[in-house]
């Protein structure tokens, strides 16, 4: 990296090695950590997704085809706590593992105009047709927060966990002529597919798992974008749940009490609601 320290009028160039903990992470030969957790007469597979790379899209899909061949999970958690976010791409393609082809998120660049994204269609053996959740809280940002609401979006994965941070915009960033530094610009506000604005409001899990005290929010910085309602750019015919099986009380250990929890409701059974005519 180049640094130019406060008082020097030169830049200098730093040589530093990434932290051994990052290849203990979970990405070693290509996948992402993923842990295992009794659920009714099989096992849930909950996958760690700590930031979101270019190619989150493969990563998720060889991660859940070497967990199929152990074994059928009976649900998959995406695991999107402390999730800063990252590559809007990458979010996009780990989507279409779960829902391909779909239009996904309404942005509004800087002069206006607005576009919609497609999911990629990935392989028929990279695709995951099961059961899905979201797990996020007051960290998750950006292209975290873009998996998680198009799931919800679309009903095809709950959210659980706590609000997240709400960075509902993408910037990009530009070198100047003396490479001494970067501009960071903000290019575009987006919101989930059916219109739901993100920026400085985040989401709102369905499955809300408890209060937590924040230190810091997208609203809360100064100058940050105002809240942006985008249209309803949803497949209405690919609007479907896929709900969780009953684990009928047989659950855990899971190496955190969030997780059972959200397991547990996932699973839960469902109160009839009476619905009358119009």
């Amino acid at each position: 990296m180049v640094v130019l320290r406060d008082g020097e009028l030169e830049a200098r160039a730093l040589v530093v090695a990434p932290p051994i903990e990052l290849d203990k992470a979970g990405e070693e030969g290509g996948v992402l950590a993923t842990d295992w957790v009794s659920y009714g007469d099989g096992a849930a597979l909950v996958v760690e997704i700590g930031d979101v790379p270019d190619d989150l899209g493969d990563l998720l899909a060889v991660t859940i085809a070497r967990a199929r061949a152990t074994q059928p999970p009976a649900g998959i958690v995406l695991d999107l706590r402390g999730n800063g976010g990252g590559s809007t791409d990458g979010a996009n393609a780990a989507l279409g593992i779960f829902m391909p082809g779909v239009r996904l998120f309404p942005m509004r660049r800087r002069d206006g105009v607005i576009e919609t994204d497609r999911a990629p269609e990935p392989p028929d053996t990279d695709r995951w047709g099961g059961p899905v959740a979201a797990l996020v809280d007051g960290d998750t940002a950006s292209a975290a927060e873009m998996i998680a609401g198009a799931l919800s979006s679309y009903r095809r994965g709950v959210v659980a966990g706590l609000r997240t941070y709400g960075k509902g915009c993408a910037q990009e960033y530009l070198d100047d002529d003396a490479h001494s530094g970067v501009l960071r610009l903000t290019t575009l506000v987006y919101a989930l597919p059916d219109g739901t604005p993100v920026q400085r409001v985040g989401l709102l899990p369905g499955l809300f798992l408890g209060p937590k005290v924040v230190t810091e929010r997208e609203a809360s910085l100064p100058h940050s974008l105002a809240t942006w309602r985008g249209p309803d750019v949803r497949d209405r015919d690919r609007i479907a749940e896929v709900p969780w099986p009953g684990h009928h009380g047989h659950l855990g250990p899971c190496r955190d009490e969030s997780i059972c929890r959200a397991l547990r409701a996932l699973g839960a059974p469902r109160t009839a609601v009476a619905r009358g005519r119009r």
